[in-house]
């Protein structure tokens, strides 16, 4: 299932670039294989550095804390693999961020 964390603290999806929304189905199928939801945490919301791909609509952040540290680098591994190398796929301590690189 995917999901988007709702609430005073959640994700705003609006102003995402159609780039970075094809994030979502490729990921939600790497995690089919551990049965394991897809959650998206972050999307033009948040604080973030000053020149963040988030405030453009590049940058999306996903949840991790329901995998294990096996499977949270599986799954960026595997997605960095299927996005290409204009995506960055990076895994912090408590979600995976994936940003397009619109310059590039």
């Amino acid at each position: 299932m995917i999901k988007i964390k709702s609430g005073p603290s959640g994700a705003r999806m609006l102003g995402l670039h159609p780039e970075i929304l094809l994030v979502v189905p490729v990921a939600h199928e790497i995690l089919r294989q551990w049965e394991a939801d897809l959650v998206i945490t972050t999307g033009t919301d948040g604080t973030h550095m000053a020149n963040s791909l988030h405030y453009a609509g590049y940058a999306l952040d996903f949840r991790t804390r329901h995998l294990t540290s096996e499977q949270k680098e599986a799954f960026r591994r595997q997605l960095a693999a299927a996005l290409g190398k204009h995506y960055d796929v990076v895994l912090h301590k408590s979600h995976l961020h994936v940003e397009f690189d619109h310059k590039g």
